[in-house]
């Protein structure tokens, strides 16, 4: 007999990922939590495959870090990491000079691309350093630079993560730029908006929406003291989560598991495996 499959069928909102048993709740928010100060927040990163009884796993981890620059800057650290299929290892790392602006606009940046195969001892590493101002982008990879220009002002998807912390609770609220994706990949015309409160069943979340030229719609939510709870765009969310790096190295072992069976398998010493 088949095994029962079950399309997801609409957007991965927080009602529906409690249903599928992949959300439990957030974090409770600390009481002195400020959005326009020092915080740390580390996101759990899971991917759903399209059905609700299977495929839907945690790949990796965000850690977003924001901490006081100058009195018009701010430093938001950025530390991701995703195990890919075929225990391929891909570690994000990104230094942010942002202003305090409602998009958080970044001044300049630092970031490494680092990949590590299985059986592999030196990750290969693509190095990158930007500065922006206005709408205009300069970015320097392994030392060719290039010019990203708009009609907007640029900020960063990372950037954003922050911003709409800051942002109020208001219908009106809607802020329209230029992001670079992974601080790279320039897409035009984004449109950030508040949603209004969603409630549904144990959820109760400030709701937020972005679309725009050249990616997937992003939905934000946060809880009543502006605190980023969860992300989600297409397939992928981002779960605010106390055990987001118990989650990671368990995916870790399963992969590096599997592909040793597979390994064991293709060498013709475990043709079952």
């Amino acid at each position: 007999m088949a095994k029962k499959r079950t399309i997801v069928g609409y957007p991965l909102v927080p009602d529906l990922l409690g249903d599928m048993n992949l959300l439990q709740g957030f974090p409770e928010t600390p009481a002195d939590f400020d959005p326009n100060g020092q915080w740390i927040n580390t996101y759990r990163i899971m991917t759903c495959h399209g059905y609700r009884e299977d495929g839907n796993e945690d790949i990796g981890l965000l850690r977003l870090s924001k901490s006081p620059d100058t009195d018009d800057t701010f430093r938001l650290q950025v530390d991701r990491e995703i195990v890919n299929d075929e225990h391929r290892l891909h570690k994000y790392t990104a230094e942010i000079i942002c202003r305090k602006d409602l998009s958080a606009s970044p001044v300049s940046w630092r970031l490494s691309n680092q990949f590590t195969a299985p059986n592999q001892s030196d990750p290969q590493t693509l190095e990158e350093t930007g500065k922006a101002n206005g709408t205009t982008a300069e970015i320097t990879i392994n030392n060719r630079t290039r010019i990203a220009s708009g009609a907007n002002p640029i900020t960063a998807d990372w950037c954003l993560f922050e911003a709409v912390q800051r942002l109020p609770f208001e219908s009106s609220t809607s802020l329209v730029v230029d992001i670079l994706e992974g601080l790279s990949v320039h897409k035009y015309n984004q449109r950030l908006s508040y949603r209004g409160l969603y409630t549904r069943a144990n959820n109760s979340l400030q709701w937020f929406h972005q679309i725009g030229h050249g990616v997937l719609p992003y939905e934000y939510w946060l809880d009543d003291h502006h605190r980023l709870q969860m992300v989600t765009t297409g397939a992928r969310t981002y779960i605010l989560s106390d055990d987001a790096e118990a989650r990671l190295t368990h995916q870790k072992t399963r992969e590096t598991r599997a592909f040793k069976r597979r390994q064991k398998k293709y060498a013709g010493g475990d043709r079952d495996a």
